[in-house]
């Protein structure tokens, strides 16, 4: 249900020019990333993924660097579109029993930037929360962020943060001092 729910959402999605008020998905930083992003869905089908919508350049988007909301399964934790930060319109599914093995999932990355937890269960949330891996955990939310808050992630996403007071810590040195007369 949820995988049919997800590829009917995606297939609603526009993608074009950022500006456009009626624009889903913008372009990717660079033809750099692009490629990056094909490079990665390539080898998910290499791994057995199978495409259930995107997995390509947009049709009539020939300026600029566009690639089409992509929905894959079939994949496992050791795929490279599960075990790598994508950067792009990519979203791999994979298949769990209980909030326990969605979590060892997750964390079964080399990286931990942002995770993202969907449930109406209270329980299920603080579970999530409590064990994954990520220095920003969204719940119910893609948009674990705000200018108060701490940005960074754990793992191989990076070391310290950016914004909120945690992010001034980085701009200033501690310094001890023992004295003794």
């Amino acid at each position: 249900e949820f995988t049919d729910l997800t590829q009917q959402a995606i297939q609603g999605l526009t993608v074009g020019a950022g500006l456009d008020p009626t624009t889903d998905v913008g372009p990717l930083i660079n033809a750099l990333q692009r490629e990056r992003v094909e490079g990665m869905v390539a080898a998910a089908r290499a791994e057995g993924g199978e495409i259930l919508h995107g997995g390509k350049r947009p049709e009539g988007l020939d300026k600029g660097y566009f690639y089409e909301p992509t929905l894959i399964q079939n994949l496992t934790t050791d795929s490279i579109c599960v075990n790598n930060e994508i950067f792009g319109p990519v979203m791999p599914l994979l298949r769990f029993d209980d909030i326990e093995e969605a979590v060892a999932q997750a964390n079964a990355t080399d990286y931990g930037l942002a995770a993202y937890v969907f449930t109406r269960d209270m329980k299920t949330a603080q579970y999530a929360q409590e064990h994954l891996d990520f220095g920003m955990i969204g719940i119910n939310t893609f948009s674990p962020q705000c200018v108060e808050g701490p940005f960074g992630g754990f793992k191989q996403s990076g070391i310290g943060r950016e914004c909120g007071q945690e992010g001034l810590h980085e701009y200033q040195e501690e310094k001890l001092v023992c004295t003794v007369l």
